[in-house]
């Protein structure tokens, strides 16, 4: 245990500047549609794998590294890190990866190295939240062989649907979605310069479109103005 107490002397408490690092709404809608998951759900999955208070805001850590149960090398519980900069996230990892701990949970999508260890070329490249999201996603298109939101999140978190364990894990992800990420969509959803995604598009011309039929009552009269 000298190995994880050197770790915690390395963090230290900053400006919490990692919370710009977390991608923006566009690029959580972009997976979400590639495997016909609701953006606010795929913010939830990295909020139930990594969130972490900044003052009073419930956001993914992209710099989070977790161990996980490894009684080969003596870890014998959960433990979680929280760096404030990449730069101490890679030395921590370096010093674990070093150490032989092959359980852990790396980045914003806690992504377990020991399930998945050809995920990447460099295990300090999942400290990059973008290709710490390509490498979730890579995940989720395999565990998207089942039908339910549920089922895949708890395949996501434990390997198998028919987990127990999983399931619970499934429905914070979906309780994560109406209590935190609602809001974060709303904040996040519609761009500030005014020029649209493809996706975003998309999404608000459903959106529009239901809210029209929804308010319906008779068609309105058009005027064209031609020169």
């Amino acid at each position: 245990m000298r190995l994880l107490f050197a770790l915690l002397l390395i963090m230290t408490h900053v400006s919490h500047a990692y919370v710009m690092e977390v991608p923006s709404y566009s690029q959580f809608e972009r997976m979400g549609l590639e495997h016909q998951l609701d953006p606010k759900d795929v913010y939830s999955l990295a909020l139930a794998e990594s969130g972490h208070w900044v003052d009073s805001n419930f956001v993914p850590h992209p710099f989070a590294i977790s161990l996980g149960y490894d009684n080969a090398i003596g870890q014998l519980k959960h433990e979680g890190f929280y760096p404030e900069s990449k730069i101490e996230a890679t030395a921590i990892l370096e010093q674990l990866l070093n150490a032989g701990y092959t359980n852990i949970g790396i980045g914003m999508m806690q992504v377990n190295i020991m399930a998945n260890p050809n995920i990447v070329d460099d295990y300090t490249s999942l400290l990059d939240p973008h290709i710490n999201l390509q490498a979730a996603s890579k995940v989720l298109k395999w565990c998207r062989r089942y039908d339910s939101v549920t089922d895949v999140f708890a395949c996501y978190s434990h390997g198998d649907a028919n987990s127990e364990k999983g399931q619970k894990y499934a429905a914070r992800v979906l309780s994560y979605s109406q209590k935190y990420a609602k809001q974060w969509e709303l904040t996040n959803a519609i761009p500030l310069n005014g020029i649209y995604s493809f996706e975003q598009f998309v999404r608000l011309s459903k959106t529009r479109n239901t809210a029209t039929k929804s308010n319906y009552t008779r068609p309105q009269t058009i005027s064209i103005v031609t020169q």
